[in-house]
């Protein structure tokens, strides 16, 4: 049996009782209290080996806590060998915790604050004897460690500006030698090259408090970041996104975001999903579907599948992530999720360039997806964001599909009413389709239109298996969002219809309008209200039967009617077992689910929120 997946990779899923890397570390950490110092000098450069040797992913934050307790006393004298020698291995450890897994990072950032190492480097940058190379791997290691929590501390600025110093002569040195992998320095056997570290360093103060945001966007980081936003080193371009990231936080009241298309800027550099299709072994059999080809607008050439019906979730998951390109990502689909929240109509911009999309490949009369060599499935026709974050969904790295499932509850809050209508029939379209497919029946499948990258069937499917809570809870208020916007779709729907009726029923009746003095009839005098933003609150109100609406509900899933389509979403709802899941989530633990759970299942029991 086959469906498509997202590619696999080698995920870490460390046992830290059967790992050998650091073994040698703790008899190092020992030898440091030698009173040879000759040999404590050997035994620091021993240590900045065994470090830069290590594979980071299956290391844990405890293994290091020793030796930071052991470096404190070296920094004491910022002109001493050892000082310069305990200062590299800090540095080295600050680049290296970016390989760690995420748990493990966090907590070695926390123990490294316990050692008071902090305080003890931010008064070796301000001493101003300390040696230029030591000043250098400090402003590094103090970034990256995210020492500096306020733009009240004194070395804030000096840090700071120190690296913007720094990136401005790396630039000027890369006008002359254009940046080579195969030709750049390292800062030290094991570390990242100069443009690396400075951009990583920089970077983390984009991640801090507001305060620290609002300096970094007045110092024109958002350009900074735009401009390595396609470097050619992965490190530069996860530091480029995050910088950019400034431009859509709403914490930064930043102008950038009105002179420039964010958006289309964060698209350009957003990577497609790289997909594979899959062979499972299954026990029990399980029929075959006979894909017809004008039912699928994703369908593989020279397969039976196609991407929007046979993407399913990845059965090789992860939670530790240590890979580079999932961090772009990350970053990316982070971003636009903070470009939604602080403007609405991003949403809506999505929805549109997707439907431009699919436009142009039906004017093209092209596919939208090509299979390549190697079962491998490259996407990257499907060029508008939306498309990209609606197959993210699937990833395998939690973090990547947290930010996905973020996207999709503002997309239902705020995206467009065609979208939404579209996703709401999809399901109920895909169960057509099937049936097409099983009865073969030619007269049927004409009525059925083809199936469409919708995200609905895709949380559908994911809710009833998803382990992590934080996921969960984000695709709960996607469907909490979705229901709410068909209500009000309806009530809209109702509104207008009951307008029509009043204007169809008018008895001859004129109303003097107090704003303007014009003589409206008592049709369209509500109407006329609203124009003068008056009255916004008031409605007609009459008496209707549903049975007229309901007469055409068998007619093809393209019509618009609110009425109709939110009536299918709560039986397709029904069908899928998702009353049942979204149910038994009441009873979880964590208490964010069971409110929006209990709120999804009053509505889908008909009560009001």
């Amino acid at each position: 049996m086959q469906n498509i997946e997202h590619c696999a990779r080698n995920h870490i899923h460390p046992d830290f009782n059967k790992s050998e890397e650091l073994k040698n570390l703790p008899g190092f950490v020992k030898l440091l209290t030698f009173e040879n110092l000759s040999k404590r000098q050997e035994t620091l450069g021993n240590i900045l080996d065994e470090i830069g040797y290590a594979r980071m992913e299956f290391c844990q934050a405890e293994q290091f806590k020793s030796l930071l307790d052991g470096l404190f006393v070296f920094i004491q004298d910022v002109k001493s060998r050892e000082a310069e020698q305990a200062i590299e291995i800090i540095e080295l450890l600050s680049t290296q915790i970016l390989s760690m897994i995420q748990t493990e990072s966090l907590k070695l950032i926390t123990i490294f604050k316990e050692t008071g190492l902090n305080i003890l480097m931010k008064d070796a940058f301000l001493n101003s004897s300390t040696p230029e190379k030591l000043k250098e791997s400090l402003a590094y290691s103090i970034s990256e460690f995210d020492l500096i929590q306020s733009v009240n501390e004194p070395c804030f600025r000096p840090v700071l500006d120190y690296l913007l110093e720094k990136l401005k002569q790396e630039q000027e040195r890369l006008e002359i030698n254009p940046y080579n992998t195969e030709k750049e320095m390292k800062r030290n056997k094991y570390g990242f090259y100069a443009l690396d570290s400075i951009l990583t360093s920089i970077c983390f103060f984009s991640l801090g408090a507001d305060e620290i945001k609002q300096v970094a966007v007045d110092l024109r980081l958002i350009d900074i970041g735009r401009m390595y936003l396609n470097h050619q080193s992965v490190r530069v371009r996860i530091a480029a996104t995050c910088l950019f990231g400034l431009a859509c936080d709403l914490s930064t009241n930043s102008e950038y975001r009105k002179h420039n298309d964010c958006l289309s800027i964060i698209n350009e550099t957003f990577p497609a999903s790289t997909l594979q299709i899959v062979t499972h072994d299954y026990k029990k059999r399980i029929s075959p579907i006979n894909r017809i080809p004008h039912l699928h607008s994703g369908l593989l050439e020279g397969t039976q599948l196609c991407v929007n019906c046979d993407l399913h979730s990845s059965s090789d998951q992860t939670e530790n992530a240590h890979n580079l390109e999932y961090r772009i990502i990350r970053n990316q689909i982070s971003n636009i999720r903070d470009l939604i929240y602080v403007d609405h109509e991003t949403a809506k911009t999505m929805c549109k360039l997707m439907k431009q999309r699919i436009e142009r490949k039906e004017k093209e009369d092209d596919r939208c997806v090509l299979l390549i060599q190697d079962q491998t499935i490259s996407t990257i026709k499907l060029s508008d964001p939306l498309s990209k974050v609606i197959l993210y969904l699937f990833h395998p790295y939690s973090k990547i599909r947290l930010m996905a499932a973020n996207v999709f509850a503002y997309m239902f809050d705020y995206g467009e009413k065609d979208w939404i209508m579209q996703e709401a029939n999809e399901i109920r379209l895909r169960k057509n389709i099937i049936k097409s497919e099983t009865a073969n029946n030619d007269h049927q499948i004409q009525k059925v239109q083809q199936c469409n990258l919708c995200v609905l069937p895709f949380i559908f499917s994911i809710i009833h298996s998803e382990e992590y809570d934080e996921i969960l809870r984000w695709l709960l208020w996607a469907i909490e969002f979705l229901l709410l916007r068909m209500e009000n779709f309806v009530f809209e729907e109702k509104e207008e219809r009951t307008q029509k009726k009043m204007e169809n029923d008018d008895m001859g009746i004129d109303v003097e309008c107090e704003q303007c003095g014009q003589l409206v009839s008592f049709g369209v005098f509500l109407q006329h209200m609203k124009g003068h933003n008056a009255l916004q609150n008031i409605h007609y109100e009459i008496y209707q039967e549903f049975n007229d609406i309901y007469e055409n509900e068998n007619e093809d899933l393209t019509n618009n009617n609110s009425f109709i389509t939110r009536k299918h979403l709560f039986e397709d709802i029904e069908e899928e077992g998702l009353i049942e899941t979204i149910g038994s989530y009441i009873f979880r633990a964590n208490a964010f689910q069971p409110n929006i759970a209990c709120q999804i299942y009053k509505a889908l029991q008909g009560l009001k929120y």
